[in-house]
């Protein structure tokens, strides 16, 4: 996607270990994600784990839509449905150019 923002959010597993982000962000057969991706217009990956050992590879949503409202929209849709989310941080995604 050209043009398109792009937004990380880490999932806060170190403060909430007993809450299962990725089982409620996803749903049943995928189906909450779908929901979440056709209501914000925004492509949603969750990717990482749990024990990654830098702070790139913990576990987050990524996030990429047209334009930063539509990435906003997203965020508020996943911090609806996971009030924890919002403890977690928010990182853009983008590559540094080198000059």
């Amino acid at each position: 996607m050209s043009g398109s923002v792009t937004r990380k959010l880490y999932l806060p597993i170190q403060q909430h270990p007993g809450t299962n982000f990725v089982g409620v962000i996803i749903g049943p057969r995928g189906s909450t994600m779908r929901r979440l991706q056709e209501s914000s217009g925004c492509s949603l990956a969750v990717r990482g784990s749990r024990e990654a050992s830098s702070a790139e590879d913990q576990l987050h949503v990524l996030i990429t839509g047209a334009n930063e409202d539509a990435v906003e929209t997203a965020l508020a849709s996943l911090a609806q449905l996971v009030p924890e989310l919002m403890s977690g941080r928010v990182g853009d995604d983008e590559e540094e150019e080198e000059s």
